[in-house]
């Protein structure tokens, strides 16, 4: 059986390098013990409340390349901060073949 291609999102809302850092390693940790390769981990900073940050815009260029399976962050509002924007973002991916998943809050439909 073929591993899932996974890249790793971490975002932060303002520059704590030690947030960031600990973030990132969880988010690994996580991939290992699924077992998911991992092919590009994403970290920024910068508020969730709009999609164009440049880590997202990376998202959707490694999506259109076809060269992962899933994209995981630690929860939804890495993603996006409110019930819209995540949607959009979630649905865009979906629409892509990419699943979107989250360490705390699981699969996003």
């Amino acid at each position: 059986m073929e591993k899932s291609r996974v890249v790793l999102y971490c975002r932060v809302a303002n520059d704590s390098g030690q947030m960031l850092d600990s973030q990132k390693e969880r988010v690994q940790a996580h991939a290992a013990n699924m077992g998911f390769d991992v092919v590009y981990v994403i970290t920024e900073t910068g508020s969730g409340l709009v999609l164009e940050r440049p880590g997202i815009k990376k998202l959707f260029q490694m999506a259109e390349a076809h060269v992962m399976d899933c994209v995981l962050a630690y929860d939804a509002s890495r993603y996006a901060r409110g019930a819209l924007p995540l949607m959009e973002f979630t649905n865009e991916m979906r629409a892509k073949g990419i699943e979107v998943l989250s360490i705390i809050d699981g699969p996003l439909v």
